[in-house]
């Protein structure tokens, strides 16, 4: 069976090429993944018995692990108003459309004098279309990013100024692939954050998303996958829908 979905946008049919879907999370990994703010790595544990292991690889008859991460320094997670405010939802009461028009967008953060380095504006062709999500791609894409310890390096971050415009557009999801749209150290202001919620219940906010070089820039349809949890932020699947044409 051919399963077929499309959008229509001046006078044209966009059909979305499900098949060539991109996946642009980091899972939460075992070994190797980023980590920021000090949190420590996920861990993986068998639960245990008198006699009794829910492991294979020791004997056991089935895997059944506990897993402990804290998701927002170790893998793609999304993130609620509740992570910047007690006024907010738990994840799993977000309402996420399915799908939504985004646009992917490559910027170079400007360096300011104090030594930070900043994304404080977009450019304007990501208007062209009316999108309720945005996925920014920070240069240099450095595949290292799939591993990197962000602790004490200072990572780049987005400009209140640039998050409220966002808000100000209705841009309701957005996707990055930075530890966090706040500097790294802020005395817990969490501006960008702010600025971008702005009270909204319905708005999220994913960091530490991993965007391939290969993709070019452009028009997608975004497909968030969040696990029903209830809390601030979960672990996330953003998948990038491309376009086919008819």
């Amino acid at each position: 069976m051919n399963l077929s979905l499309f959008v229509e946008f001046a006078n044209a049919r966009l059909y979305l090429d499900l098949a060539n879907a991109i996946d642009i999370s980091i899972p939460v990994c075992r070994n190797n993944g980023p980590s920021a703010y000090h949190l420590p790595k996920p861990s993986f544990e068998p639960y245990r018995a008198e006699g009794f292991v829910t492991s294979i690889a020791e004997g056991g008859k089935l895997n059944c692990e506990e897993i402990r991460f804290y998701p927002h320094g170790v893998a793609t997670h999304t993130e609620s108003l509740l992570h910047a405010s007690s006024l907010g939802l738990t994840m799993n009461k977000v309402q996420i459309p399915s799908f939504q028009l985004c646009a992917l967008v490559s910027v170079t953060p400007v360096k300011l004098d104090n030594g930070d380095m900043v994304v404080s504006e977009l450019p304007d062709w990501i208007w062209d279309m009316h999108i309720s999500a945005v996925v920014i791609r920070t240069l240099p894409n450095l595949s290292e990013k799939l591993s990197l310890e962000y602790s004490d390096t200072n990572p780049p971050y987005f400009s209140e100024t640039l998050m409220q415009e966002l808000a100000n557009k209705n841009i309701l999801h957005f996707v990055c692939d930075l530890p966090s749209v706040d500097p790294e150290v802020d005395g817990g202001a969490l501006l960008a954050h702010k600025a971008f919620f702005n009270h909204r219940l319905d708005a999220c906010i994913t960091e530490l998303a991993y965007i391939p070089s290969n993709v070019e820039d452009g028009f997608f349809v975004l497909n968030l996958q969040t696990p029903s949890i209830e809390t601030d932020a979960v672990p996330s699947r953003p998948l990038l829908i491309p376009f086919v044409s008819e």
